[in-house]
């Protein structure tokens, strides 16, 4: 989605499989261009709804859309690739909970679970509360909101995932470390330096950075605490 925004200008909403576009040069090598199914989480862009129901979301999203490709004839006979970032990180990496059968998985920058994403915007002494907002978080999303990608993944070898060690919207050392820790058997490209986008290039980090450095306003101790209020609201907790 964000090559096509950066390519053609375009924004993507919804798009399917349809093949692979083979480019063939006699001065160049061949070049491929795979087409995607893609659908939007609810009440973003196209799909219906009012809100985001919760942090859960993302993975009852997902599947859903799974099923309807299992349901539809046009596009079950293909094999399922599934490729999340952060949010849906967390989809990705938890999604073989309720589809076994999905082919490979690549989750950059996921959260394990909605108690680690919380976590890491807490003091300890606030993770007593921790309990209670996974249970609001199902109160919204159901039994999405209690998976955990450390407990989903065991004994599963066709995961990748990216995370860097500098992450600062889900923190490396509460999900993906221990993660490996747990699940030796996933495979993982671990960076340093690129926060929250373990894909970009190096270079891609450098403009990034200092375009937030230009935009950002203040660095005051209460950041996290900001940052997860946001991230509630966008949640759907508070209107």
């Amino acid at each position: 989605f964000r090559e096509t925004l950066e390519e053609t200008g375009l924004t993507l909403n919804s798009v399917k499989y349809c093949g692979i576009v083979t480019f063939v040069s006699d001065k160049w090598e061949n070049e491929y261009m795979h087409l995607f199914l893609g659908f939007d989480y609810e009440a973003t862009s196209l799909s219906d709804g009012d809100w985001l129901r919760g942090f859960g979301n993302s993975l009852r999203c997902l599947d859903y859309a799974i099923r309807f490709v299992k349901s539809n004839d046009e596009l079950n006979n293909n094999k399922l690739v599934v490729v999340g970032h952060s949010w849906g990180g967390y989809a990705a990496s938890n999604i073989l909970k309720y589809h076994s059968d999905i082919e490979k998985v690549v989750a950059l920058a996921p959260f394990a679970s909605v108690k680690r994403l919380i976590s890491g915007y807490l003091p300890k002494w606030l993770y007593i509360f921790l309990p209670l907002i996974v249970l609001a978080d199902s109160l919204k999303c159901g039994k999405y909101s209690f998976s955990s990608n450390i407990s989903t993944l065991k004994n599963k070898d066709n995961v990748l995932v990216l995370h860097s060690t500098d992450d600062h919207m889900v923190k490396y050392e509460l999900n993906t470390k221990k993660l490996i820790e747990k699940n030796p058997n996933v495979k993982s490209i671990i960076s340093n330096n690129k926060r929250h986008n373990p894909n970009y290039s190096d270079e891609s980090i450098i403009r990034l950075t200092e375009y937030s450095s230009k935009v950002s306003k203040s660095n005051n101790k209460n950041t996290g605490l900001v940052v997860l209020w946001v991230k509630l609201r966008q949640a759907g907790y508070y209107q």
